[in-house]
């Protein structure tokens, strides 16, 4: 293969990729050319440095490669690989609020990948490589940078977004833990009494009295998200979601979500990030 999974930029071999397969039949016509033969064998010793290959040896490497038969299908298997995850490298250097936008895109590159079948004749030698073997492992470097960088952000932020308003996430475990905690961020419990300081009166009831209220912002949030899921209330409205297409997420919370008021603050917080 001409690159090994992860173990360089995606996105800049998948552009140089791109360019080859752009210009790759002038390439080769360039490097067969008789002026351009003529001129190696008139210069064949030289090099840049006294530790560099000589002239004669760069060009033999190059025109090998250029003007190998099944050089062509082995980058457009590479570009398979690779577009999918640069739409999402894409994405994710956005200085747009996407982070609502991560978690999805991630879930369709991984769908996409362990989707990908090798071209038939594949582009090696008969026994060469193991397709299902190196497929498992692009899958798994995907699976890995999924879960070092997933943030609870990325969870509640897709939960929330309504272009997936109809999509499951009840049903996927990581998304509504990643809710719930971003719920008790939203609304923090009051900070305890340091041990061994005895709390005055009014102290003890102000404290009562602000977890209290935390403990019922978070109730309301984590209820009303029945009445956005289920499309209840002002989500009933189908103008409501017709205008969801035109406005980001963030937009959309400021503006519809005045009913569930708890609700609304996690919904603006956590869909007007950037990835």
């Amino acid at each position: 293969m001409l690159t090994q999974p992860g173990a360089t930029r995606e996105a800049t071999v998948f552009y140089g990729f791109t360019s080859f397969l752009q210009n790759i039949d002038a390439i080769s016509q360039t490097l067969t050319s008789q002026e351009v033969v003529q001129y190696v064998r008139a210069n064949r010793g030289q090099r840049a440095t006294p530790e560099s290959r000589t002239l004669h040896e760069l060009f033999t490497e190059a025109k090998d490669f250029a003007t190998e038969a099944d050089l062509q299908p082995q980058i457009e298997l590479c570009q398979q690989v690779l577009k999918p995850i640069v739409m999402l490298l894409r994405l994710a250097d956005s200085d747009r609020p996407s982070a609502s936008k991560i978690q999805y895109h991630k879930f369709e590159v991984q769908e996409k990948l362990k989707a990908l079948t090798v071209p038939e004749p594949a582009p090696w030698a008969e026994g060469e490589y193991d397709w299902d073997e190196m497929l498992q492992e692009i899958v798994a470097i995907h699976r890995y940078r999924w879960d070092y960088g997933y943030t609870i952000v990325q969870g509640t932020g897709y939960l929330l977004d309504p272009e997936f308003v109809d999509m499951d996430q009840h049903q996927d475990e990581e998304t509504m833990d990643a809710f719930t905690r971003f719920v008790e961020k939203t609304y923090p419990l009051p900070t305890t009494f340091a041990q061994g300081y005895i709390p005055t009166e009014d102290e003890k009831s102000a404290y009562d009295a602000a977890r209290t209220k935390a403990l019922g912002n978070r109730a309301a949030a984590e209820t009303q998200l029945l009445e956005y899921k289920l499309k209840r209330g002002v989500f009933s409205r189908e103008t409501v979601w017709e205008n969801a297409k035109l406005i980001s997420a963030a937009d959309f919370w400021y503006l519809y979500g005045s009913g569930v008021k708890q609700l609304q603050l996690v919904g603006m917080r956590s869909t007007a990030q950037v990835a």
